[in-house]
This record gives structure tokens, sequence and C-alpha cells, in this order.
């Protein structure tokens, strides 16, 4: 709820800029100076929403993770694409709860996968069922600057 207190005090700043543009007699210069900072006042309103969009969409996918969770444990009877099909799932899973837990801990953001951490602090409910037992997840790169949660057998979610 923090990150929407931001949303709307930029909204309020917003339209005070606006309002003050139009209502106050100024310079050129201050029109100008006031112009520049609702360009970037709304810049950042359009950044705050499509962060909250892309969290949104995250947490649908943890939701379906969640859901699909009690039928994960019948992977052994299940096809090989099946399997793969389930640890690129359990790759979003963890991505996304990572991608929260950042948006939430601005100051000291998870840069490698620490799964532990994400069950302790409820951002998943337990260890994803791993589909095959050669199945590890480690982190390939910063996970702060495009590093990638990768699995030992399938590698990562875009190869």
């Amino acid at each position: 709820m923090k990150k929407n207190n931001k949303l709307i005090i930029l909204i309020y700043l917003f339209v005070c800029l606006q309002f003050s543009l139009y209502a106050a007699d100024t310079s050129k210069v201050e029109t100008e100076k006031l112009k520049s900072w609702m360009v970037a006042v709304n810049n950042e309103i359009k950044s705050l929403k499509a962060r909250i969009k892309a969290l949104e969409e995250e947490i649908a996918i943890l939701k379906q993770s969640n859901n699909d969770k009690s039928s994960s444990n019948s992977y052994l009877n299940s096809s090989p694409s099946a399997r793969t099909n389930a640890c690129l799932a359990n790759m979003r899973t963890y991505s996304a709860a990572v991608k929260m837990y950042n948006f939430d801990h601005d100051e000291s953001p998870m840069k490698s996968l620490n799964i532990d951490k994400l069950v302790k602090e409820n951002y998943i409910k337990s260890a994803l069922t791993k589909p095959e037992t050669d199945c590890n997840y480690t982190t390939e790169g910063d996970l702060t600057s495009g590093g990638k949660i990768k699995c030992a057998r399938h590698g990562t979610v875009n190869n």
C-alpha cells in the first residue's frame, strides 16, 4: 500500500502543478519550469502505473501456480514436456516472488534467489515441488539488473 500512496501523492502534485500553471500569472521562465515538472511527474505516474500493472500480473501468476500446486505431485507420471512446462512455471513463480520482494524492499533487494527468505516473508507459501529430481534453481546474473532464475536441467525461461 505504501507504493499506492506514492502514486496518489504524485497525482496530487501533478494536479497542483497544472493548477499553478493556469491560475498563476507567471513569467515565461516559471511557466516552462512548471511544464517541465508536470512532464516529470506525469512520467513518474506512468512508470508507477506500469509497475503496479506488472505486479498485478505477477500476483495472478503466483495465485495460479499455488492453485496448480496441489496437482503438481503427479510429475513422475507426466510426459517430459509437462515436466518441462512445470519447471518453467516454477521459475516464473520464483521470478514473480523475487520481483514483489524487490518492489517492497527497495533499500535491500534480493540479488540472487533465496527461496527460504521468500517463504519466510510470505512471498510464496512453500518451496515449489521440483518436477524432476535434477531441477535445482539458481540465479544467472543479478536479479535486480536483468538476471534470471535458472534450472540446472531446463535452463532459463527464455531458452
